[in-house]
């Protein structure tokens, strides 16, 4: 499918290497990670709780479809030296074929 391809192409120019973690196996991977701001604000969401402050950033991801990703587990993603938790990741279809993944991610504690 040429839609996939010609995505690939763009992630591998315009994304940045990421490292993609599942059961114990890395993947370098071209992604676009963009941070999703909360209604207007587009500084760094922090949220105060009984431990300290802790960030409650998320960051919206689109990745290659050769590689699924699937929230919870062992299973996460490193950009930037940061490792990053996977709350909901979905395949994107054309057809019958995904053309590629995109996910909500956050900081990891």
């Amino acid at each position: 499918m040429r839609e996939a391809q010609t995505l690939a192409r763009l992630l591998r120019r315009f994304g940045q290497v990421v490292s993609l973690r599942s059961g114990g196996a890395v993947y370098e991977v071209h992604a676009v990670l963009q941070p999703i701001p909360e209604g207007r604000r587009t500084q760094e969401q922090r949220l105060a709780t009984p431990l300290g402050v802790r960030g409650e950033d998320r960051y919206l991801y689109f990745g290659p479809a050769d590689i699924s990703l699937v929230a919870g587990g062992d299973r996460g993603v490193r950009w930037h030296g940061q490792n990053y938790v996977i709350q909901m990741a979905h395949p994107i279809y054309m057809g019958q074929k995904v053309l590629y993944w995109q996910a909500v991610l956050a900081p990891e504690d």
